[in-house]
């Protein structure tokens, strides 16, 4: 196995409870060389999760390093992850594996060595993660590796994990003018099949702590997949544009001139209510 270094990037927004388990798991559970990234989305200061974050250091994890990425606005998923491997290509460490992982995500057992054995080993691998959907695939064997290959539809976004050679062609999250939440994996995806890449998840299931079940911030996440949602013209318009092209590296967009499609969306007060 590869002794490059894996980013570990955790984003959270408003939820303490989940952040903890979350960020626990990870931190008994990874054994390879690591980093870990803690972004913070601009929760609110009650919620406690910014203190939270800022009482995990070096010491008390077996990290070879933890970084904090605090950010003055809510960045919503693609925003908030890529601000988390900026943070990381600007700091003096080589994240030769990307990981990022929602803020309510327990990682099985093994998931690190999984996560580096299968970049290491496939080279027609694009995308790995950790499999929290209610389906399951079946499991095959390329190079000696296992793996659960997902042959249509994009892996759910909620823990992927890319090798460097991949991030250095496609960059980072978001497309066109980006959303803060929706089909930042579906573009992912589409990069893929562009570069005739493939994509599988690691052998073993995670856990997803909130599915977010009849809250009006589901109901706004439900409506981003709808026909002719505003998301979806995005996703449409920037896929088009990007096979029209042959271009899909995405360059990383400075905090302040990030401006999403769906911002009116996903920051009323009754949401963010929601999500605390």
């Amino acid at each position: 196995m590869s002794n490059g270094l894996l980013s570990i990037i955790v984003l959270s927004w408003n939820r303490l409870e989940y952040s903890t388990l979350t960020i626990e798991s990870i931190i008994k559970k990874t054994t390879v060389p690591h980093i870990l990234v803690l972004v913070d989305n601009n929760s609110a200061k009650e919620t406690g999760v910014k203190d939270y974050l800022r009482s995990i250091t070096k010491s008390n994890t077996n990290a070879e390093d933890v970084l904090y990425v605090e950010n003055s606005k809510n960045l919503g998923v693609a925003g908030g992850r890529s601000s988390g491997i900026y943070a990381v290509e600007q700091s003096k460490y080589i994240q030769e594996y990307i990981f990022n992982i929602d803020d309510d995500i327990i990682v099985p057992d093994n998931y690190d060595k999984k996560i580096i054995e299968i970049c290491d080993k496939v080279p027609k691998i694009g995308l790995t993660g950790v499999n929290v959907e209610p389906n399951k695939y079946p499991t095959v064997t390329i190079n000696g590796v296992k793996v659960q290959v997902k042959k249509a539809g994009n892996l759910g976004g909620a823990a992927l994990a890319l090798p460097r050679r991949i991030f250095k062609r496609v960059g980072y999250y978001g497309f066109g003018q980006g959303t803060l939440y929706g089909h930042e994996d579906s573009y992912l995806r589409s990069k893929l099949d562009i570069l005739g890449l493939m994509s599988a998840y690691i052998p073993g299931r995670g856990r997803h702590l909130d599915t977010d079940k009849d809250k009006k911030y589901r109901l706004a996440k439900n409506d981003a997949h709808k026909k002719r949602s505003i998301q979806l013209m995005e996703l449409s318009k920037s896929v088009l544009g990007m096979r029209k092209t042959g271009n899909v590296f995405t360059p990383y967009v400075e905090p302040d001139m990030y401006n999403p499609v769906d911002i009116d969306i996903f920051t009323t007060d009754l949401i963010l209510k929601d999500r605390k």
